[in-house]
């Protein structure tokens, strides 16, 4: 799930997580579900996903989201290491988003390493990862975790 932050005013975060659901049989059906957050724990947009996309193909369909919601680009756009990759970031940057969060995974070249040093690029990141908690209330507090419904289709039709 990608997260979105702006400095000034707005601006939606997404995150993916799976939504099971309860069949006969006890077994699941698993499906993602994309959260776009914007500051101050404000829920703007969601999509059901029936099949489990990778993170990385849904950070430009969250930007353009946010960009048909509000307007305009974020000044900060975060996502976790599952979004991260330079097709994503060159994508955030050409839809005018000033600063990218988007830690790489593995080995680190000595200027991406000075670059994710960044105060507000550590910042961005302790953000997101307080994103995650209000992920975890959706689930416990509001059922999100799972859909009583019988079936993918009852599942994505209850959601929305």
């Amino acid at each position: 799930m990608t997260h979105q932050r702006s400095e000034h005013g707005t601006a939606p975060t997404a995150r993916a997580e799976s939504v099971r659901s309860s069949v006969a049989r006890r077994a699941q059906i698993v499906a993602r579900l994309t959260v776009q957050e914007a500051e101050h724990q404000i829920v703007t947009a969601y999509e059901i996903h029936a099949a489990r996309p990778a993170d990385v193909t849904l950070w430009t369909p969250a930007l353009d989201r946010r960009q048909t919601i509000f307007g305009r680009a974020p000044d900060l756009s975060a996502g976790d290491r599952g979004f991260s990759s330079a097709t994503n970031e060159q994508a955030a940057t050409t839809r005018g988003v000033r600063r990218v969060v988007l830690p790489r995974r593995g080995p680190k070249s000595p200027a991406r390493r000075a670059y994710e040093h960044q105060r507000w690029f550590r910042r961005a990141q302790r953000w997101r990862v307080g994103c995650e908690g209000r992920i975890s209330v959706l689930k416990r507090r509001h059922g999100l975790d799972r859909c009583r419904f019988h079936g993918a289709e009852a599942c994505i039709a209850a959601a929305a």
